[in-house]
């Protein structure tokens, strides 16, 4: 039977992380739109794919982006937060090209890159297409594996900016609400009911269906609302003693780093909690009549 409750009781507390998880990627999304950081990460990425060594001419990056294939695909003239592989080649092909060039398409583009004047980049691309005989196709696939495995990178960049703005985001959030681990647990340990309820809503989640973080902010807050949980301040700032208060931080900060990791990691935890518990236990093999 006390084992059924510590299920339940982590049942209750895996659906809150899940709720308050979706509620930082939305409000992450807005930060991330916002701040164009998509946009911003991709920015750097080719500009320093682009420019002259550590700190050096960044204007073919420019030329780059005021291309007509890289231009189009920003929003009212916004940066593109994603270029295609295939665009970034063309387009880049079209920029370094040398005016008035003669011969095929493979030719030229030899021809162009030995005539640049950034010395980084023309050691990079010619390593990659002066092998290349008579096949202008086999260049551009060069080249544009070339520039995936640079957006490898910059996706990096990006990921661990996106953690970090994620904790951030978790722990102001978990203040804002007071949302404390600890005293959840011990409500749902001491409460049935509550508990009872908490584990019906979470498996009424996850038949729904993992939703999409880009939903509404306030409606997985009214969700949370509905829960009836000790969340939130009767009243702020708190009349709390020093040993209260050093709790209540300790239980922030075990709820930022949870929801830190995600809603699609708390909803496949869910899965598999909710798995176990109607699993339940096996019954007993029968035994044969002597």
């Amino acid at each position: 039977m006390q084992g059924i409750v510590v299920l339940d009781v982590a049942i209750g507390l895996i659906f809150i992380y899940l709720i308050l998880g979706l509620m930082c990627s939305a409000l992450q999304e807005v930060v991330a739109r916002w701040f164009k950081l998509r946009s911003g990460n991709l920015w750097s990425g080719i500009e320093n794919l682009l420019k002259d060594g550590d700190g050096g001419d960044t204007s073919l990056a420019d030329k780059l982006y005021n291309h007509p294939l890289i231009k189009k695909l920003g929003r009212n003239g916004a940066k593109p937060s994603y270029i295609p592989s295939r665009t970034f080649t063309l387009a880049l092909l079209d920029v370094i090209k040398v005016p008035g060039a003669k011969g095929g398409p493979l030719s030229e583009a030899k021809n162009s890159v030995n005539k640049l004047d950034n010395e980084d980049l023309k050691k990079t691309l010619s390593s990659l297409i002066n092998d290349v005989e008579g096949d202008i196709e086999e260049t551009r696939i060069r080249i544009e594996t070339w520039f995936d495995d640079s957006m490898d990178r910059v996706a990096g960049w990006y990921s661990r900016q996106a953690r970090t703005i994620m904790f951030l985001l978790a722990f102001g959030l978990t203040v804002a609400l007071n949302v404390d681990s600890i005293v959840i647990a011990k409500t749902l340990w001491r409460e049935p009911v509550l508990r009872e309820a908490m584990v019906k809503s979470a498996q009424a989640r996850h038949v729904e269906g993992m939703p999409e973080s880009e939903k509404n902010f306030t409606e997985f807050k009214d969700q949370l609302d509905e829960l009836s949980l000790p969340i939130g301040w009767e009243k702020f700032p708190p009349e709390w003693e020093k040993e209260r208060f050093f709790q209540a931080v300790f239980g922030w900060i075990l709820s930022a780093l949870a929801i830190s990791l995600g809603a699609p990691f708390w909803f496949d935890i869910l899965g598999k909690f909710l798995s176990i518990r109607n699993a339940g236990r096996k019954p007993d093999r029968s035994q044969p009549k002597a």
